[in-house]
């Protein structure tokens, strides 16, 4: 049984307050009913569609399974909630003219966790970062699923110097990525290689290629999971295709990828 929950509109129970508004997306905190866990709170997120296609959605599912297997901290309980578009515009009033009337919407859903964001100051969100065990871990990870906007704003901490991941909505580069479009060979360099300055230290070097090295083993663990969801959430047969084949492309590459990445000759 998938981790991700799907639940209908009686589950929504009341909207809260709007958390973020962009073009692209709008997330707002409600109050949910988790099948097992009864009302809970949520962020949800709305990927907004009335300019062309969107894989936000997918690419979260995608993300949260992906990073739950590979080890990474992410929110508990997540869902993929149906209601209808005028309880989104309810409360992202500012958007309402962009959403459908009398139509259902998707949203993606994960509870409400303990944590702060990390400080506004570049110089302790870098100390903390450096501090941080997962770190290597996530460099990788985000280099095989190509996130490239990971920064200090979409991670939570939480005691125990423990990180949560919280957004996997630009995953394979973009929320508006094509079958064309998707490129497994490229080689990005993950903005938080350069919280060093100089020269990375051995000990990270070390923890990304061990992290690196078992992400076709995580691919391969998690594949049934992203066909499910996959073929849920996408329409275009070649789109689910080349999703999967981009995965597990540069989940076969990592190694040799994060090796050129770091310039390590072994």
């Amino acid at each position: 049984m998938s981790t991700i929950q799907v639940v209908g509109a009686q589950a929504y129970l009341a909207g809260l307050n709007a958390v973020h508004e962009s073009d692209e997306c709008l997330t707002h905190l409600a109050q949910v009913h988790h099948p097992a866990y009864g009302a809970r709170i949520y962020y949800l997120k709305h990927y907004l569609e009335d300019r062309g296609p969107t894989k936000g959605l997918v690419n979260e599912a995608i993300g949260f399974t992906l990073a739950a297997g590979a080890g990474l901290f992410v929110p508990g309980n997540p869902l993929i909630i149906t209601v209808p578009a005028q309880r989104v515009a309810e409360m992202h009033r500012a958007f309402a003219r962009r959403l459908a009337r009398n139509t259902d919407v998707l949203l993606w859903g994960t509870e409400r966790v303990a944590g702060h964001e990390l400080p506004q100051s570049l110089e302790q969100a870098t100390d903390i970062l450096r501090r941080w065990k997962g770190l290597p871990h996530l460099i990788a990870f985000d280099t095989w699923v190509q996130i490239p906007d990971r920064s200090a704003t979409n991670l939570l901490r939480q005691p125990g110097e423990r990180i949560v991941l919280i957004d996997h909505g630009h995953l394979a580069g973009s929320v508006n990525w094509t079958a064309d479009l998707l490129q497994p060979d490229t080689d990005p360099r993950h903005p938080f290689l350069g919280l060093w300055g100089g020269g990375i230290p051995d000990a990270i070097n070390q923890g990304i290629m061990h992290a690196a090295q078992r992400h076709a083993e995580r691919f391969r663990e998690a594949e049934s999971e992203l066909k499910h969801w996959t073929n849920a959430l996408l329409d275009d047969s070649r789109d689910r295709i080349a999703i999967l084949d981009f995965l597990e492309k540069r989940a076969a590459g990592s190694e040799d990828r994060m090796r050129k990445i770091l310039g390590l000759l072994v």
